[in-house]
């Protein structure tokens, strides 16, 4: 279905599990995450392990709360209004019809 251009890397990437990545390289950058697995626990687990780290700054590109993307403890955790998190920038993207994805920009609360 896909040509091997398609397949073609035009920055380096390190095939490992998000919690392997944080650990690579630690919390000192940005934490992207897109359509992260629909009721999954890893998403959640690795914005936490993100957050003990040290992180600033986490990007979600997806669903909200109810969504079909990440799982309710993800949400609950970056949305917790006690919690470390602060909703800095919620931005329309383009999306498919019926989808309702917008990137989020979350950074650590002073």
């Amino acid at each position: 279905m896909f040509g091997e251009k398609s397949l073609a890397q035009h920055v380096p990437i390190d095939p490992v599990s998000a919690l392997e990545a944080l650990e690579e390289y630690g919390a000192v950058r940005t934490l992207l995450t897109v359509w992260p697995s629909y009721n999954e626990s890893w998403p959640a687990q690795a914005v936490k392990e993100y957050t003990k780290k040290g992180g600033q700054t986490i990007i979600y590109v997806g669903e909200g709360s109810g969504g079909c993307t990440a799982d309710n403890e993800f949400h609950d955790f970056l949305e917790d209004e006690k919690g470390p998190w602060e909703l800095k920038e919620c931005i329309d993207i383009p999306v498919w019809e019926y989808i309702h994805d917008r990137l989020y920009i979350y950074v650590r609360k002073s």
